[in-house]
């Protein structure tokens, strides 16, 4: 079995202020680089074999500082696919059958693996 969880990125100035991102490039607050070591130090305890990342670099940074908290790294792939509403995924679902995967990636993506 696959066992996958879901992050999404940390905040960045634009979240702050309520503004939408979308495809812009924008890197992680103070805040949310905070946020991403506390969700390494959660996330350490558990066995992961890779985590996914959206390539934007706000989730870049999450996925690259929840990384630093793992007991041991563990690879890091970018995806296109998830690039806020696009999706990808059944091919980690195909390609990381009965892993620990670890997805980055934005809300709305999130909120539609969910639905």
């Amino acid at each position: 079995m696959t066992v996958l969880c879901l992050v999404r990125h940390g905040e960045t100035e634009w979240n702050a202020t309520g503004k939408l991102q979308g495809r812009e490039n924008i890197d992680l607050n103070k805040n949310g680089k905070q946020q991403a070591g506390k969700c390494g130090l959660y996330l350490r305890e558990n066995r992961w074999d890779v985590i996914i990342s959206s390539p934007l670099s706000r989730a870049k940074q999450t996925a690259e500082i929840i990384n630093q908290y793992m007991l041991a790294l563990v690879e890091i792939i970018e995806m296109e696919n998830f690039i806020e509403r696009d999706f990808g995924l059944n091919i980690i679902l195909k390609k990381h059958t009965n892993s620990n995967v670890i997805l980055v990636t934005h809300s709305a993506v999130i909120n539609t693996i969910l639905a």
